[in-house]
């Protein structure tokens, strides 16, 4: 998994990015800051890619700021050699005014089955 960048959106519609592209190898897991308010229309987004040859699922959590709980949001599949990007309010599972952070996590669908 590779990621590319986060950005907010307040409106007008401007992108800021707050980190850049990846520079080094894949990454099998990050850990994004959120603190997202729907009510001010401050979202964070994330973008990802698979640059290898087999599908993979993406599992995105939810961790509050003192770490004591987390949420399973909906997994992501990434086909091989492909990229998506979202926010994190697209998923219905997301809670709307978090502060913390997502832990996303990529696994190839072979080690997804095994884990089961």
């Amino acid at each position: 998994m590779e990621g590319s960048r986060l950005t907010t959106m307040p409106l007008p519609a401007l992108l800021r990015p707050l980190s850049g592209p990846s520079l080094g190898l894949p990454l099998p897991a990050v850990t994004i800051p959120r603190d997202d308010d729907a009510g001010q229309e401050r979202y964070t987004g994330f973008a990802v890619a698979n640059p290898g040859g087999s599908a993979i699922t993406i599992q995105v959590y939810e961790v509050s700021a003192d770490g004591s709980t987390a949420n399973s949001l909906t997994p992501i599949a990434l086909k091989a050699r492909s990229q998506k990007s979202f926010y994190f309010i697209q998923d219905p599972k997301a809670a709307q005014k978090p502060k913390g952070s997502a832990v996303v996590i990529g696994r190839t669908e072979t080690s997804s089955r095994r884990s089961l």
